[in-house]
């Protein structure tokens, strides 16, 4: 019979092992968004990170799959989560978006591993007033490129249901030249009949970045930011 991995279950070992999804990243090592995202996969297919659930909830991975018909999105059926007595935290996404990871202004950084959003995480901040979408998160940037807009440690929301345009901020993910999926966080310009790119940082010390528009995957529009107060940009 067929099974699927189930999210519910990934957390309900996680508590039984007295651990957060917080400690989990940081002992694994695996990107915070890609372990959010895991909400919303039916299978994990890296052997990498198959073997650290093993190695840290000291598990098999078919432990944390159940027949396919008992799950439904990604959730398992209540009854059965009933039976582990865990029910999992549940948040108003009209009110709060999840922050699921970090993003870089600057250099090329691995990517979530699914653009389906929202996963659950431990921080939220504020939805963003007048934006409505279900697949809305949130990611903290790290360094300084985008600076002093975004500083390093400031909150992004990212939209991906909402039309980027050009001049706007966003985070795009890009088929980089190792063949990675890799994403930054850049201001992008562009024209309808150009070929190419353009991801500008804010800081001036740092270099516009060309990308041929063929390598780009997606581009995630930036929607409001939260340093002290918030800011919108729609």
């Amino acid at each position: 019979m067929k099974k699927n991995f189930s999210y519910d279950l990934f957390l309900k070992t996680l508590f039984d092992n007295k651990l957060k999804a917080s400690d989990f990243i940081e002992m694994s090592k695996i990107p915070q968004a890609t372990v959010y995202a895991w909400k919303n996969v039916k299978n994990i297919k890296n052997p990498v990170y198959i073997a650290a659930i093993e190695r840290i909830l000291h598990v098999k991975y078919e432990d944390l799959c159940v027949p396919s018909d008992e799950t439904v999105d990604g959730k398992t059926n209540v009854k059965r989560l009933d039976k582990i007595h865990y029910e999992p935290q549940e948040y108003d996404h009209e009110k709060e978006w999840p922050i699921v990871g970090k993003t870089h202004g600057g250099p090329w950084v691995e990517t979530i591993e699914v653009s389906e959003y929202p996963g659950d995480a431990e921080e939220r901040v504020q939805a963003p007033e007048g934006v409505k979408d279900p697949n809305g998160f949130a990611l903290q940037v790290e360094g300084d490129s985008m600076a002093p807009e975004f500083p390093d440690g400031c909150k992004i929301c990212v939209s991906p249901n909402t039309q980027p345009a050009p001049g706007q901020y966003a985070v795009v993910i890009a088929k980089t030249r190792m063949g990675n999926r890799e994403s930054c966080f850049k201001q992008i310009l562009y024209t309808e009949n150009s070929k190419t790119l353009t991801l500008r940082s804010l800081n001036p010390k740092y270099q516009d970045i060309v990308i041929p528009k063929s390598d780009i995957i997606r581009i995630l529009p930036v929607v409001a930011s939260e340093v002290v107060t918030r800011r919108s940009y729609v």
